[in-house]
């Protein structure tokens, strides 16, 4: 069963300040730090979310906000995200998407009518009779969805703000910290942006961990002045100009910068076999970042599926770390693991080579055992634990989304980007550099690249060198006469369906994707598109280079729509009969009109009622102008207790610009602006003026 661990170094918990919280009607304790997931699992509960389709027990996948298996709701908030949202003490918390709790999910009986329910029959039943649509649609609408919306939620509105900078730099990992900390010693205003608590990124949690690095690197961004730091903070979609949206605490915040350096890193992507679903079977990386981060063990005794070097790598570091690691599944030939099998055996972990036929067992909705073959037969193992890591895709979709493409590496099997926006690039392991050396170069290259940008050269890409062994399989999915072999988790949509689909026709990513509707839930896509895509391909005899991506669109993650809304600016001033409403416990509602304290609205026209013109001087300029009413001159004149007119500028009144200061040429006009239509500064001017400042300023600074 999952458990607590000793303290770790590397834990973001703090121990001395415990909280406690209730999950579906049952107190659990907890430590300020710890995810909602991560408190479940210290506290020993497996099951912890319901599927979309057929309400299987789901629990812990990534880890990572990579998947959509924990999604929670309170009475403030719905589709919480378990893996990512910290604890709150005194919350109450419940599974979304459930009939009667998570443990006895009256809704698991709808995967008894799995046989009626293949990819695509909602375009294809329920038309006849007639009569009978409209009672189908009321219950299509009743059993779907996740969560359900309150009307008395709270409104959680928060400003939207406007951010300006030299250089974005999307990821605080090993090229992230290398390419913002270059940057930022050339004086420049960089911005660096993670989406997890703290800096560092896999270096929290894999077994190549360098803590000296991460410390070094977090003390020389705290040094440099032109550096901010945002950490929390996620970049959910690129727009034109390289405008891209970053959703933080705090709000909604819009970067505007002359160049973006993409540093996220990559996306596991879990096997596809027969119950690959169970609480129990996860990610090798997802169960690292529980042990490293909130110091959790997902299982007691686990066996692992790989097919990479950081399969291996993992056994070892989750073997240190007090999991018994039992097994190691190959889908590949150990002998290419080069000395990696010999160390895991040297620690007792048995290793087997090609494998085939992967299943899962489970009693009371949890995984129990593993069963495989090879070619001397079929085998099975009792284990609690069954640990994924045979491959990775890069996280890309903001690059894809500004226009960018990938392209598959024969050599790593698995797409790498191979096509930059102008004054866009990428760095790290989303290049596919897993070396921390590596990844540190090619964080230095991206800033390279920057500066050559800068001085108008040409640009190019990192040619950085990659590692010439394969970091994922090619295959890696399994049939079975069963199925339950799940490629989307969100959609529920299982190997089959995608085989039915390729069957009726459907023979391009995107009409793929729209058929069967993988890739479409909450998480977009991160762990089944390139599943897909691949199984696309192999359907009809395509190569691996063959393979192509589904358009990425915004938001790379779920945003609130109170954050895109922004905060509501609504200047209210109440009437001299207030105080009686309220006491008749009166009904309000917001009007478009304007209205004061006296008791008085007034609606403001586009064009004045009257044509009398006047003459007003604007600093030492005069011209012409018409009042818009008295009545509205004395409204202005009550609530601001002076004189004053709402005055109105026709079109045929001329007030020509400041020509004194050589600004502007003659022969032009503005209006009641200062002394220009615009006002302008220009790139150069502020490099000028930073360069005459100890502590440069950025654009944002001017109006």
């Amino acid at each position: 069963m999952a458990r607590r661990l000793a303290p770790r170094p590397s834990e973001w918990i703090a121990r001395d300040k415990p909280v406690s919280f209730t999950f579906e009607g049952a107190t659990y304790r907890a430590y300020q730090g710890d995810t909602v997931s991560s408190a479940l699992l210290a506290n020993g509960c497996r099951v912890l979310g319901r599927s979309f389709k057929y309400h299987r027990p789901r629990g812990v996948l990534s880890a990572a906000n990579h998947d959509a298996n924990v999604l929670l709701q309170t009475a403030q908030a719905l589709n919480i995200r378990g893996d990512v949202t910290p604890v709150v003490g005194g919350e109450n918390y419940t599974a979304v998407n459930t009939w009667g709790g998570v443990q006895r999910d009256y809704g698991q009986s709808l995967e008894w009518l799995a046989p009626l329910l293949p990819v695509g029959f909602y375009y294809k039943a329920f038309y006849q009779p007639r009569w009978a649509f409209p009672w189908w649609e009321r219950l299509i609408r009743q059993i779907s969805g996740l969560g359900w919306v309150a009307p008395n939620f709270p409104t959680q509105r928060t400003p939207v703000q406007r951010v300006y900078c030299d250089c974005l730099v999307i990821g605080a990992g090993a090229a992230g910290l290398s390419a913002a900390i270059a940057l930022a010693a050339d004086n420049r205003a960089v911005l660096l942006i993670d989406e997890n608590a703290e800096t560092g990124g896999r270096l929290t949690y894999a077994g190549d961990s360098a803590a000296d690095f991460v410390q070094r690197s977090r003390a020389h961004c705290a040094r440099l002045a032109t550096l901010t730091l945002w950490t929390s903070a996620v970049a959910v979609g690129v727009y034109a100009e390289r405008e891209v949206a970053v959703v933080t605490a705090q709000g909604l915040r819009i970067v505007s910068a002359r160049n973006v350096i993409v540093a996220t890193g990559l996306i596991e992507q879990p096997a596809v076999f027969r119950n690959n679903d169970l609480p129990g079977v996860m990610l090798a990386s997802g169960a690292q970042r529980l042990v490293q981060r909130y110091a959790v063990a997902p299982c007691e005794r686990a066996a692992m599926l790989v097919a990479n070097p950081e399969g291996y790598d993992a056994a070892l570091d989750l073997k240190s770390a007090g999991i018994d690691i039992a097994l190691i599944l190959d889908l590949d030939d150990p002998a290419t693991r080069e000395d990696r099998a010999a160390a895991l055996q040297a620690h007792g972990i048995r290793v087997i080579g090609q494998v085939r036929d992967i299943e899962a067992e489970a009693r009371n909705s949890e995984l129990t055992a593993v069963k495989w073959s090879t070619a001397q037969g079929d085998q099975r193992i009792e284990c609690d634990g069954l640990l994924m890591s045979v491959g990775w895709a890069p996280a890309a979709q903001l690059l894809l989304q500004a226009g960018g493409r990938c392209s598959v590496d024969s050599a790593l099997n698995q797409p790498v980007p191979s096509a930059w926006p102008e004054g866009m690039f990428t760095a790290g392991s989303v290049n596919g550099h897993f070396t921390l050396a590596a990844r540190v170069a090619d964080g230095e290259a991206a800033a390279e690249a920057v500066r050559a940008r800068r001085a108008g050269a040409q640009t190019l890409q990192s040619t950085l060198a990659r590692d010439p062994t394969p970091h994922s399989h090619p295959h890696p999915w399994f049939a079975h006469r069963k199925a339950k072999n799940f490629v989307d988790f969100d959609e529920d949509i299982q190997l089959n369906d995608l085989t039915v689909a390729c069957r009726e026709g459907f023979d391009n990513v995107e009409l793929l994707k729209r058929y069967t509707t993988h890739g479409m839930g909450p998480s977009q896509g991160k762990h089944s598109n390139l599943n897909a895509a691949r199984i696309l391909a192999d359907y009809h005899g395509q190569s691996a280079e063959m393979i192509t991506q589904t358009t990425s669109r915004p938001f790379y993650h779920p945003v609130p729509m109170g954050v895109l809304a922004g905060r509501r600016l609504r200047p209210v001033a109440t009437g001299a009969l207030d105080g009686c409403h309220a006491e008749l416990n009166a009904e309000w509602m917001e009007v478009g009109a304007l209205s004061t304290d006296l008791g008085k609205q007034i609606s403001i026209p586009f064009n004045p009622s009257g044509n009398e013109i006047e003459k007003v001087t604007i600093w030492n300029a005069t011209c012409d102008s018409i009042s818009v009413g008295k009545d509205i001159d004395k409204w202005f004149g009550d609530v601001l207790e002076t004189d004053c007119k709402l005055m109105y500028m026709p079109e045929e009144s001329m007030r020509p610009v400041d020509t004194t200061s050589g600004y502007a040429p003659k022969g032009k006009f503005t209006s009641f602006a200062d002394a220009y239509p615009f006002l302008l500064l220009g790139e150069s001017s502020l490099e000028d003026l930073n360069s005459r400042l100890e502590n440069p300023v950025l654009i944002n600074r001017f109006r």
